[in-house]
């Protein structure tokens, strides 16, 4: 069963407490005087809560700061995609370190500055606007692109695309198609380098940082991630995070695989034994800098592809491999094979 703490979704916790106006009569909320008291917590300008709820939830956050919103504006950004059930969006900085304050896009409203909130007067459509569990958020894409800008930072845009797409509340195509209606905007420019370097199938933060490194840092092709691996003789050994078809490479992340018909790139969290498939991996989950100032004459060679297709054993003459394919040919012409990518 996959750790709850790597799932790229999460439900939205029972129980959270919507602040309250102060009311002269205490019916509906705290009268003057209780909200001045220690049994209250005022959560912005005229809204309270009960002392005893606390602020360590972060959709309880989301939602005391969305309830300044008046007039017009949307809870937007990593905050957005949080309250829509993305779970890698917690709302602090790398490592957890310090809370980021909740961003709410206004267009022509207009609100009191506070530092538990980043107020923008960006345009905001109306159609741009949905509605959820009481609160006004920006659509997924919206969101998106404002996290990616707010970010500004090439690597984690990515990882918040990436980990948007994951918590299916976006698509690689329809992300796309967004930003190309976005053409005047400030971040745009690296809103499409953006694009350009995801792949759409990582699952956790980890996953894409590794696989950046591969691109960016060590410059290889751009590897196949989350993908099902079998043997020869059909037997899948798990599903590992990523691989590079042209190399016979392998690293560890959190999870990682590649793999065609020749050569195996594996990036893998499982335990389970390589021999049978002939791929090596570098187990290196807290090693990623290192790897990138490797020199890449250290990645495998053609001679280590002749070596690990010749230790694959032969298939049955009905083994079926990812993608429908059958695998009938002999150990020697998988190694033709690979020298034919390599040679490329």
């Amino acid at each position: 069963m996959a750790d709850p703490e790597w799932l790229p979704r999460c439900l939205r916790p029972e129980g959270l407490v919507r602040p309250v106006r102060v009311d002269p009569t205490g019916a509906h909320g705290p009268t003057r005087g209780q909200a001045a008291g220690p049994r209250f917590r005022q959560t912005s300008a005229g809204l309270h809560v009960p002392a005893k709820v606390g602020d360590e939830v972060v959709e309880q956050r989301i939602l005391e700061q969305a309830s300044r919103i008046r007039s017009y504006g949307a809870v937007t950004a990593w905050a957005s995609l949080r309250w829509q059930g993305a779970a890698f969006f917690d709302g602090t900085t790398p490592g957890g370190s310090r809370r980021l304050p909740v961003p709410i896009v206004l267009g022509p409203a207009r609100l009191q500055r506070d530092p538990r909130v980043d107020l923008s007067q960006e345009q905001l459509s109306v159609s741009e606007i949905a509605w959820l569990a009481g609160i006004p958020l920006t659509t997924p894409e919206r969101a998106v692109f404002d996290e990616v800008r707010r970010r500004n930072d090439l690597r984690e845009g990515v990882v918040a695309l990436e980990m948007a797409i994951a918590a299916n509340l976006v698509t690689l195509a329809g992300f796309a198609a967004y930003v190309v209606t976005r053409q005047a905007w400030t971040g745009v420019p690296l809103t499409r380098e953006v694009l350009d370097l995801t792949g759409g199938e990582c699952l956790s933060p980890p996953e894409v940082r590794m696989r950046l490194v591969w691109i960016l840092d060590c410059r290889l092709p751009a590897p196949i991630c989350n993908r099902p691996v079998f043997d020869l003789r059909g037997t899948c050994s798990g599903s590992r995070t990523c691989s590079i078809p042209t190399r016979a490479l392998s690293a560890s992340t959190t999870a990682l695989i590649t793999r065609d018909m020749s050569a195996i790139v594996v990036m893998w969290r499982g335990r389970r034994s390589s021999a049978t498939t002939g791929w090596s991996t570098s187990r290196s989950s807290a090693e990623t800098s290192a790897m990138a100032t490797r020199p890449r004459a250290e990645w495998r060679t053609r001679e280590h592809v002749r070596s690990s297709c010749r230790r694959m054993p032969a298939p049955g003459p009905s083994t079926h491999l990812p993608g429908g394919a059958t695998a009938t040919q002999p150990a020697e012409r998988c190694l033709r094979r690979g020298e034919r990518q390599l040679s490329r």
